[in-house]
């Protein structure tokens, strides 16, 4: 088996566009764990959909940061 160039620059252009999601989502939810008071902050972590500007509870799709 050989990869196809074009399906391996697919793959890894797929894979750029769900860390760069992530990432947003991780670098929101940090300013809102900064910036909400902790009475108002929810204990939902927020995703963004920047094709229709809506934010939407993220469950298990999002970036999970290890411990120290």
């Amino acid at each position: 088996d050989s990869l196809e160039k074009a399906s391996l620059y697919e793959y890894a252009y797929q894979l750029g566009r769900t860390y760069a999601g992530y990432t947003y989502d991780f670098l929101l939810n940090t300013y809102l764990d900064k910036t909400v008071p902790k009475a108002e902050r929810s204990d939902k972590y927020w995703r963004f959909n920047p094709h229709d500007k809506t934010f939407f509870p993220a469950y298990d799709d999002r970036l999970v940061p290890l411990d120290d």
